[in-house]
């Protein structure tokens, strides 16, 4: 979603806003009351909350935050996954471009991450799997 509108209380467009506009909104109400006036997570925090999680996905989506270069994005990207240790575990959704992108600043990177096209791209695919390549420009107006 280019919006906070279907997952808060606000309707701003994510890559315009700051991360302290960002937290003034209920993000938890939308799921149930329970979640109540739950603000939005940094990357850094979701990563602490998920540290015994067997798997995580993470979805990139453009447009990036205004003035912010592909590599940049990336980069912190990986530093976060580093400093928490949970590169191998760590599924990357994205765009296959720029899942390309990532491997390419960053050989060590594990592979497995998932394209736009929805298929888990691994060294070894299952017998019959489908691989498409979609790339980021493809569903960009």
């Amino acid at each position: 979603d280019a919006s906070i509108a279907r997952c808060s209380d606000g309707n701003v467009l994510i890559h315009e806003s700051t991360l302290e506009e960002l937290r003034r909104f209920d993000f938890g109400s939308w799921f149930s009351e329970r979640f109540a006036g739950t603000s939005i997570s940094t990357l850094d925090e979701m990563l602490d909350l998920t540290s015994r999680m067997t798997v995580l996905n993470i979805e990139l989506k453009p447009p990036l935050p205004a003035g912010q270069e592909l590599d940049e994005a990336l980069g912190i990207l990986y530093e976060a996954l580093n400093r928490h240790h949970c590169t191998e575990r760590a599924i990357i959704t994205f765009c296959h471009d720029w899942a390309a992108r990532l491997k390419e600043l960053f050989p060590d990177f594990p592979r497995g991450n998932r394209g736009a096209g929805g298929t888990v791209q691994r060294r070894r695919r299952s017998p019959g799997a489908e691989r498409r390549n979609v790339r980021c420009s493809d569903r960009l107006p």
